[in-house]
């Protein structure tokens, strides 16, 4: 399932890492589609959106919203945007490209799932 604690680590202009959470809103049996929200963040940026698994592709929509000033994204620039991405799930990774509209650079992406949800949600520290 898709669902859980991700990390990402991303190269763009620039490099980084981070961590999401993906929560699926809905399953459709028939053609095995999960769609769902996405949660995260780095040091400089937290993100939010949607996803889409159909089969083993990955699509998303994210906007990176700045929570420091001046901090530039993994793109080199300064502000929040929204990237389109699309990715290949292989077991407990998912590996591919994000871009923005209107900018050329293309952003590399790897996530690894660390924790399911539930076992993210009931574990002791």
């Amino acid at each position: 399932m898709i669902e859980g604690l991700w990390t990402i680590n991303f190269s763009g202009k620039l490099i980084g890492a981070g961590a999401i959470v993906l929560l699926p809103t809905s399953h459709t049996l028939v053609t095995d589609e999960t769609t769902g929200r996405i949660l995260g963040g780095d040091a400089t940026y937290f993100y939010v959106g949607s996803f889409k698994l159909d089969g083993t592709t990955f699509t998303a929509t994210l906007t990176a919203k700045n929570f420091v000033p001046g901090a530039p994204n993994i793109l080199g620039r300064v502000g929040d945007l929204q990237y389109e991405a699309r990715g290949t799930v292989n077991n407990d990774v998912i590996t591919g490209t994000a871009s923005v509209a209107g900018i050329p650079t293309t952003v590399n992406f790897v996530l690894v799932k660390r924790e399911p949800l539930a076992t993210a949600a009931t574990a002791t520290v």
